[in-house]
């Protein structure tokens, strides 16, 4: 019999759950649920999660203005991301910092999509299934958008 274990796998509940009553032989799968989880890092504010984040990513913190209804969200997701799949592998959190950051940017610097990108935090961080490190994806589509936008239509400096 294989032991898989799915502790912080990043699999939400409803497919661990499937994985569960599937009973494949052979296979023993071990979890708990992920609303018991805790995130490997807990920060007391969104500016230790940025700073944090910041200096994983070997980047200058941000200057971060959040609204107070948004502080929650902010700091649930930088939270949540240290319980994907990406922070726990050692390699991969310098990458996963950067991700990080350049979302940031993409709040920091497009007002257009600032508040898009916000509200689309703070939809992935009230999902308790949702994977958050799947949450960075629209995010950074959302950049890179931005991004293809501005060099397509650039601003006169005249």
């Amino acid at each position: 019999t294989r032991n898989v274990d799915l502790e912080f796998s990043g699999l939400s509940d409803t497919s661990i759950d499937q994985l569960h009553s599937a009973k494949i032989p052979g296979m023993d799968f071990h979890t708990t649920s992920e609303k018991t989880r805790q995130p490997l890092k807990q920060f007391n504010n969104w500016q230790e999660g940025l700073a944090f984040w910041s200096d994983l990513a070997h980047s200058d913190i941000p200057q971060l203005n959040l609204q107070p209804d948004q502080t929650e969200d902010m700091l649930d997701f930088f939270e949540r991301l240290t319980w994907t799949p990406e922070y726990w592998d050692k390699n991969y959190r310098p990458i996963l910092a950067r991700r990080v950051m350049q979302v940031i940017t993409l709040v920091l610097t497009n007002n257009h999509l600032r508040e898009k990108a916000l509200t689309h935090i703070s939809e992935c961080t009230s999902d308790p299934d949702e994977v958050i490190g799947i949450g960075l994806k629209p995010l950074e589509n959302m950049l890179k958008g931005s991004q293809s936008q501005a060099r397509q239509f650039p601003t006169d400096s005249a």
